[in-house]
């Protein structure tokens, strides 16, 4: 398999993953509320749903440029710095589990889209 091959898979798959969470936190906050911040309540849900709509941009955006075969390195490196920014608010402002789990899924997310996006550069996808 090539390295562009593989590259467009990674977008791919980073961009199907992106847009069903974004899905999921617009439509259903309550769960992602309270697992993640560690309460649920409306404004908490208002903060979940609007990350909800840029993650669910996020990952529309790379699946479209996959299917165009236009680059997908912007669309990536969105996604990378929306995790980042995620773990960073995270860190500053949860404690004890909830930052824990902050730290991991959103830490572990933008590890994996910056291998995703070192594989796109890579393959000047």
């Amino acid at each position: 398999m090539s390295i562009e091959r593989v590259a467009l898979w990674f977008a791919a798959a980073v961009g199907v993953t992106r847009a069903a969470t974004g899905l999921w936190f617009a439509a259903a906050p309550r769960r992602p509320s309270s697992t993640w911040v560690g309460r649920d309540d409306p404004s908490t849900r208002t903060l979940v749903r609007g990350i909800g709509g840029r993650d669910l941009a996020i990952g529309a955006g790379a699946l479209a440029a996959v299917a165009r075969g236009s680059s997908v390195v912007p669309w990536i490196a969105a996604s990378v710095a929306a995790d980042l920014t995620d773990a960073a608010a995270g860190a500053a402002s949860l404690s004890g589990e909830h930052r824990t789990k902050t730290l991991a899924y959103a830490g572990g997310f933008a590890a994996l889209g910056a291998g995703a996006l070192a594989a796109t550069i890579a393959a000047g996808a």
